[in-house]
Parts: C-alpha cells; sequence; structure tokens
C-alpha cells in the first residue's frame, strides 16, 4: 500500500467532495463547531478540532473536519511492569464527517480522510508504531453523538488510521468528543 505524501491525495479527494456537494438548508452561525475530549490508544491523551459544516439536506450534514491529539500516558505511567513503554503519539487530521439524521437526539456519523501520525517511541517498545517516526497516510471514522443541550452534544468516535513510513501499521483509535456548536 503506498502512504499519502504531504497530504495531496487526501487534499484532492477534499476538494472533490465539497466541489459535488449543494447546500440545500441554509446555513447559520451554527455551522461552526469545536471538539474536545479524552483519546485513548496506543495510548492515553486528550484530542482538540474544529469543524465546519459546508453543506445541509434534510437527511445530512456535510462538514469538513481537523483535528490534533497528544497521547502521553502509557502503560509505564500506571504500573511498571519492567517491559518499558511506548512512547508518545501525536496524529493530525483533516477530512469529510457526515452527519446522519442530524436533527435528532441521537446523531451516527462516518468519515474519512488525510492523516499524519508520530510514534516517538522515547521510553522503550514502541505499542503499534515502530520503528518510532512520522507516518502519513489515512483514516476512517465512525460513531454517534448525542444532544445533551441546544449547543452541546457528546459520544464515541472509532478511528482506524492505515498509515506507511517505515511500513504499513494499521492504528486504533477511541476519542469520547464533547461537540460545542457556535
Amino acid at each position: 500500500m503506498r502512504a499519502i505524501r504531504g497530504g495531496t491525495g487526501g487534499a484532492a479527494l477534499l476538494l472533490l467532495l465539497l466541489a459535488g456537494c449543494r447546500s440545500r438548508i441554509p446555513h447559520d452561525a451554527r455551522d461552526w463547531y469545536a471538539i474536545a475530549g479524552p483519546a485513548a490508544i496506543p495510548e492515553v491523551g486528550v484530542a482538540a478540532g474544529a469543524g465546519y459544516v459546508f453543506s445541509r439536506t434534510e437527511k445530512s450534514d456535510w462538514a469538513v473536519e481537523a483535528e490534533g491529539a497528544y497521547l502521553f500516558l502509557d502503560d509505564t505511567d500506571f504500573v511498571d511492569d519492567g517491559l518499558g513503554g511506548s512512547g508518545e503519539t501525536y496524529h493530525v487530521r483533516l477530512g469529510i464527517k457526515r452527519f446522519l439524521s442530524p436533527g435528532h437526539e441521537r446523531t451516527f456519523f462516518f468519515g474519512a480522510g488525510a492523516a499524519w501520525v508520530r510514534g516517538t517511541g522515547d521510553r522503550g517498545e514502541a505499542l503499534i508504531l515502530e520503528p518510532a517516526g512520522d507516518y502519513y497516510g489515512g483514516y476512517g471514522q465512525a460513531g454517534f453523538l448525542t444532544r445533551l443541550s441546544d449547543r452541546w452534544s457528546a459520544g464515541p468516535d472509532f478511528r482506524l488510521f492505515i498509515v506507511g513510513g517505515h511500513g504499513v501499521e494499521v492504528v486504533p483509535q477511541f476519542t469520547w468528543q464533547f461537540v460545542f456548536r457556535f
């Protein structure tokens, strides 16, 4: 599998999707949203980002979304088993997300895009990204959000990064998202 270098393939896909989507419902101030929450796998840390809904229809919303994560806690931070730690993991992703049934109390979503992932492996054996270094590729995601109030939603987001750089690696990630619509 050939990795997407520098996000050019992901950027081309993003432009094609943006060009093919037309909005049928007028946009308002709630088109921008912020995301933050805990993230896990391969380590535990935090993720934060933002998104913009660029197309609304009766059945779905389409958004472009960017997010970064810093995963810094591993098993040796809790229990020293003598095997060494896995280091830290960073990622930045840019992609398209589709929200199904956006007006309901629970909204399911899925998305895909380009990603950069760095595994440091600075404290011993790498858990998933081995050897340490930069990896480029793509990701897919799925999850749901439950409306908590007029502006707040929360829910799980499951991602699978497929990246290359030192061989092809598959990196799963679980994030609990808190979303605030402006």
